[in-house]
């Protein structure tokens, strides 16, 4: 509505405003929630993976031997001659369980001439999503960090149960996995009296959830 002086007058002015600013303030509000919405999406897309673990429970006392058992890896992505128990170790599970998680990545160096003979370094690295497999194998530690006695010789030799005569002290060998088709695993060693050895798979491992080192 105009004056006499033909202006508009400020209560006027306010009403014809009023619209248009509400308009524009739920756009900023909606352009806001669309904003925050795709950080989140863009933020779960690109948030890392938890390590894969695996729960091993040790059964060592039930063969009427208790004994820590050290987990050790056979990783087959790393191509040179390794004993059957491998390069690496997982960890350690005294008799009862224990979680263990597998590392970000497994490096080995290679340190030897290249074709031109001149002295060269090759780095293989293993990550638990590699397609390339691994198999875990438990070993009495004794073998490794203390001195076998007389029957644990003899056991180790002959096979006999716990001992599978697979490798020096080992107790069960998995079948071949990729850790990260899983979030967790679950594992006993030993593995069973006549179960089947190397690359039979004697112990199952089966896929689980994630379990708490």
């Amino acid at each position: 509505m105009a004056s006499a002086t033909g202006q508009v007058s400020e209560r006027d002015d306010m009403r014809t405003s009023t619209p248009l600013s509400i308009s524009r303030h739920r756009i900023s509000i909606g352009a806001l929630i669309f904003a925050l919405a795709m950080v989140s999406d863009c933020s779960s897309l690109t948030a890392p993976r938890p390590l894969p673990t695996v729960l091993v429970t040790n059964t060592m006392c039930d063969a009427a031997h208790c004994g820590t058992l050290e987990i050790r890896a056979f990783v087959w992505k790393f191509t040179v001659p390794q004993q059957p128990w491998g390069l690496e170790v997982l960890g350690y599970v005294r008799p009862g369980q224990a979680c263990l998680t597998f590392p970000a990545s497994w490096p080995f160096s290679i340190i030897g001439p290249d074709s031109t003979g001149r002295i060269d370094t090759t780095t293989i690295t293993w990550t638990p999503n590699d397609t390339i497999p691994i198999y875990l194998i438990a070993v009495d530690s004794t073998f490794f960090h203390s001195q076998l006695d007389s029957a644990q010789i003899d056991s180790v030799q002959r096979g006999i149960w716990p001992f599978d005569g697979v490798a020096s002290g080992s107790v069960g060998e998995t079948g071949n996995f990729v850790p990260g088709d899983a979030p967790g695993w679950s594992i006993t060693f030993p593995s069973p009296p006549g179960a089947p050895t190397l690359f039979q798979g004697g112990v199952r491992i089966t896929a689980d959830s994630v379990c708490k080192p």
